[in-house]
């Protein structure tokens, strides 16, 4: 934490985002990378006060172009500018559950 209170998280990696969204209801964001990989972030601590709060998917060949969330935060979209886009069940703790690429 900063002295204005704003919360810092590091990505341990030399991947740089190329989109991001805000989970509606909770301290959740889902970045997109260039790398073609999506990470789901908690801004918050898990209850023993440990900073478990990273999922990674390389689900893309290419950069993510854009990452968003469904009206009621049921699932999580991602679309790389391979043309594929990929669907995460937030309830399940982000796993992938659909992949389409274009033209299929």
């Amino acid at each position: 934490n900063t002295e204005s209170g704003a919360l810092e998280k590091e990505w341990l990696s030399d991947d740089l985002p190329s989109c991001v969204a805000f989970h509606p209801t909770e301290r959740v964001i889902a970045s997109g990378f260039e790398s073609g990989c999506v990470r789901i972030l908690s801004l918050d601590l898990g209850s023993d006060g440990s900073d478990d709060s990273v999922h990674e998917y390389q689900q893309h060949r290419t950069a993510v172009a854009q990452v968003a969330y469904d009206f009621n935060a049921t699932y999580l979209f991602s679309s790389g500018i391979d043309g594929t886009v990929a669907q995460f069940d937030v309830a399940k703790g982000y796993m992938p559950v659909q992949m389409v690429a274009a033209g299929a």
